[in-house]
């Protein structure tokens, strides 16, 4: 079930990222090729390898968009400020989009520092709500997706406009 892609884990980050993002770097293209670029999305399976092969972490991605939120500062009239309104978290002394929920941020950053072999599974949304509706039923299925009606179901399925699936945290 779902795209199996190997490679090494790293911090992705640029002039204009304003800030990093978790990724892959996919097997089979040139180190830090945008082809081979795999930014970890909501749902994917990843998975860490130590040097020896043994797993150091694996489980399904959940991002985390608040925890450790810290003020970004700015210059204002010559002076570095904080800034109230511009807040993002920090891993690592590095601005970051999102930490993985349920683990600590310095661990979870510790994982894609000295390109860790990895393993991400990526399944789409068709895949999991028809698995789901095999399980567990149409009703059933709309009703963990948070959808009023089972017509959300059929939406998810197609693809459509409305084909985002609520995040259930």
């Amino acid at each position: 079930m779902g795209i199996e892609m190997t490679g090494f884990a790293y911090l992705y980050s640029e002039t204009g990222t304003k800030g990093g993002w978790w990724a892959m770097q996919q097997d089979g293209f040139l180190d830090c090729d945008y082809q081979g670029l795999q930014l970890l999305e909501e749902g994917d399976d990843f998975t860490v390898f130590a040097d020896d092969g043994k797993r150091l972490r694996q489980g399904i991605v959940h991002q985390d968009t608040t925890t450790g939120f810290m003020s970004r500062q700015v210059i204002h009239e010559g002076t570095l400020v904080n800034d109230r309104d511009w807040k993002q978290q920090v891993v690592g002394g590095m601005w970051v989009h999102w930490v993985q929920a349920g683990i600590d941020p310095e661990e979870w950053g510790g994982l894609f520092i000295g390109e860790k072999r990895c393993l991400l599974t990526r399944t789409s949304i068709l895949e999991i709500v028809s698995n789901m509706v095999d399980l567990i039923g149409r009703k059933l299925t709309s009703y963990v997706g948070g959808a009023k009606d089972v017509r959300a179901v059929d939406r998810w399925m197609s693809g459509g406009n409305s084909a985002r699936v609520p995040s259930t945290g």
